[in-house]
């Protein structure tokens, strides 16, 4: 089952990143051949990055070793591995594009940056590289260091044979034949800055809402009727109806987009302790 269920997630994720990413460029055709907003330049770098992390993970067993992790499906060789390996390490990149949404989304709403300023500011430049390079250099550390083996369906960092005693936890000693200390490497490089960086995206979206219900209480108390308008025009999000439904939206929207990362991620980190 954990040789072939990923494949029809992966490929799934595939082709919904696929969809978004022929939509943008489309749109890029449109608009003076540019994309418009920065917006949509971190949403293309959040779906290329998953559609790159779809593919490896839609290879589940096959880059495994047969002769180190025999499992269904293993027929590759340490090189294969550690090519799959790399690119699920470089996967956190995906996690590091959320969090510069969540960024953007601040300095619109929260400090009513114009896309004009946005570009002034060349914020959107780290915004891009923080992830990618923190991926990649994570990735290429964990081969060289040669920690990226098999690990359950698929492989990352992991130590061989699997529950063998790494040094950190045993005075320095280690019957590990390939990646000692496995498990410190993947709370550096991948699970800490995971969640410092859900612990960033959550306060962030706390802070939009409350923006939002101060907003609604001072044009309530002040009569207007269009509180969300001009602050909902910065995003080109536009909603119908009265404002307590955009106000309760985009709660709704905040509590999903936090609650994901805390589902996705709170088994996977539990399973690490």
């Amino acid at each position: 089952i954990l040789a072939i269920f990923p494949k029809v997630t992966s490929f799934l994720s595939l082709v919904g990143s696929f969809y978004i990413i022929q939509d943008i460029l489309r749109m890029r055709n449109k608009v003076n051949r540019k994309m418009k907003t920065t917006y949509h330049r971190l949403l293309l770098g959040l779906t290329t990055c998953d559609a790159l992390v779809s593919v490896a993970w839609f290879m589940t067993t096959w880059p495994i070793p047969r002769d180190v992790f025999p499992i269904y499906g293993a027929l590759g060789t340490q090189q294969t591995c550690e090519a799959q390996g790399f690119f699920a390490q470089s996967s956190i990149a995906c996690v590091f594009y959320n969090c510069s949404l969540a960024i953007y989304y601040y300095i619109v709403i929260i400090l009513g940056w114009s896309q004009s300023r946005i570009d002034k500011s060349r914020i959107e430049i780290p915004m891009h590289l923080l992830g990618f390079m923190w991926g990649v250099a994570t990735a290429s550390a964990s081969v060289a260091l040669g920690l990226i083996n098999p690990i359950g369906w698929d492989c990352w960092i992991s130590a061989v044979p699997l529950g063998c005693k790494e040094s950190f936890r045993n005075n320095g000693e280690t019957t590990c034949t390939r990646g000692d200390n496995a498990n410190l490497y993947q709370w550096i490089f991948f699970y800490a800055p995971l969640w410092l960086i859900v612990i960033g995206v959550t306060v962030i979206m706390t802070n939009i809402v409350c923006k939002f219900k101060r907003q609604d209480a001072k044009n309530k108390k002040y009569g207007e009727h269009d509180s969300n308008k001009r602050i909902n025009s910065k995003i080109s999000f536009k909603r119908k109806g009265p404002k307590n439904e955009a106000i309760s939206a985009l709660v709704m929207q905040s509590v999903l987009y936090v609650f994901s990362f805390f589902f996705v991620w709170i088994f996977p980190t539990i399973l690490r302790i």
